[in-house]
């Protein structure tokens, strides 16, 4: 089959390819800019187009498509006229998927991280797994093995409901995604739904916060430490005897006499949640395989890398480390700072607003989280394709605010201005990182100081 991918430079879309690739089908792709995510596919040997044409169509079987692709546009058309099957991302996978055994990994954060950390545990454990996540590790952006298949499952867009995995991790869920879901009620309501229906062999929910709380009180009775639980260092005990202990210094999981290291209570509270919920998962699939159990002290973190734009360190300026990060929820952005102080203490935030409707949801929140820290260096909003509303909470006002709160904070209009800024004033910052936060492109500004030294 040939599979012809729109919009394969974005994350997910990318992984699909690859995907394909290896299971042996002919694979194309096109974006109206070729990036890093495409690159890597060209030197598999993808075929690959900048820009979108009906010309691309000769020999396709089926096209699969991002969210991002608009529904007018022409080669889209041109493929529905010649009757060229159509998938959804979403709907592509659920057909790789099919016959397979599947690990599910879905929640508002977290999901990229911890889909790769099940990954890093079963390849530790002997298992040559299947992998499909929405960010690279170790330069891939998926993995194609065996069983089982541990992937990445969207619930920005409702995609998590097509998916029918016989594993379903929930990291944490709390609103979000404004744009997609008509209130936040809605999101609650499709999540209950979908459980209900899909009555996995193995149901883990993260707690603390406002709706997996609910989740996990209605169907899951295994469970992880909140970021609460872990501050205070308080133990978990789950009814089928795995068990999160705390003692001296470390974080364990144990079950059946086996103990395995989580990781030392210094580290940052959500890193280790993140963990958590992937070897409570990862010990859940092995048990319901009715394979052997590793032995204790079989796994080791210290051998984890890095994700992309997950607290990645892409260089360094002036003696300055330079910092990318995904966060573009006020909660991910308060755990994005407080790895920060761990780790850096003296550090700037180059924030990137990511949608609209977002930030005018969050408003205040994103506002509460960023005037406990300084300096600030505020970018405009980055639309992903929405529309702005002239609404009255914008960038500018937020910065406008944080300064009247005597908060060190700077607006840098375009990416020009920060990128030019940086390259005069680094060096007079007194910090020691600069961190990237938001899922738009506001991390360019890092990369262009690390190429233009």
């Amino acid at each position: 089959m040939h599979y012809h991918f729109m919009g394969i430079n974005g994350s997910g879309v990318s992984g699909l390819a690859q995907l394909a690739y290896d299971a042996g089908h002919q694979v194309s792709g096109c974006d109206a800019r070729l990036g890093s995510y495409a690159q890597s596919l060209s030197k598999r040997g993808v075929t690959l187009f900048e820009g979108h044409s009906p010309d691309h169509l000769d020999g396709v079987d089926g096209i699969i498509f991002s969210g991002a692709i608009p529904l007018d546009n022409p080669e889209l058309i041109a493929a529905k006229e010649q009757g060229i099957t159509l998938f959804h991302r979403a709907e592509f996978l659920v057909e790789l998927l099919s016959s397979h055994s599947v690990i599910g990994v879905t929640g508002t954060h977290g999901k990229t991280t911890t889909t790769w950390m099940l990954f890093h545990l079963f390849s530790q454990s002997g298992y040559n797994p299947t992998c499909y996540a929405g960010g690279k590790y170790r330069g891939e952006m998926a993995h194609s093995g065996k069983e089982p298949w541990i992937v990445e499952l969207d619930e920005s867009d409702g995609s998590v409901f097509l998916s029918s995995p016989q594993h379903l991790l929930i990291t944490n869920l709390e609103p979000e995604h404004v744009d997609y879901y008509d209130n936040d009620d809605e999101l609650l309501r499709r999540f209950e739904k979908y459980i209900y229906k899909l009555a996995p062999q193995s149901l883990i929910i993260g707690r603390g916060y406002l709706f997996s709380n609910q989740l996990q009180e209605l169907y899951s009775t295994t469970t992880l430490p909140s970021l609460d639980d872990i501050q205070k260092k308080m133990s978990l005990t789950n009814a089928n005897g795995m068990d999160f202990i705390h003692k001296k210094w470390y974080w364990y999981l144990s079950y059946e006499n086996r103990e395995y290291l989580v990781g030392e209570e210094t580290e940052p509270p959500f890193v280790l949640q993140n963990r958590m919920s992937a070897m409570i998962t990862w010990l859940s699939w092995i048990v319901s395989s009715n394979d052997v159990l590793p032995a204790s002290g079989a796994i080791s973190w210290n051998s984890f890398g890095t994700i992309s734009r997950r607290f990645e360190t892409i260089g360094e300026r002036d003696g300055i480390v330079l910092v990318d990060d995904y966060a573009h929820h006020p909660t991910e952005l308060a755990a994005t700072i407080s790895a920060a102080e761990r780790q850096y203490r003296n550090f700037g935030i180059l924030f990137q607003a990511h949608r609209y409707s977002r930030f005018e949801r969050f408003f205040d929140d994103f506002f509460e989280v960023l005037r406990m820290s300084e300096p600030l260096f505020i970018l405009p909003v980055f639309s992903a394709g929405e529309q702005d509303q002239n609404s009255d909470k914008s960038s500018e006002v937020l910065w406008k605010m944080l300064k009247e709160e005597g908060v060190d904070a700077y607006y840098l209009p375009t990416l020009d201005a920060a990128a030019l800024f940086f390259k005069e004033q680094l060096p007079s910052l007194r910090i020691k990182a600069l961190v990237s936060t938001g899922a738009g492109d506001g991390n360019t500004v890092l990369h262009r100081l690390c190429d233009e030294i």
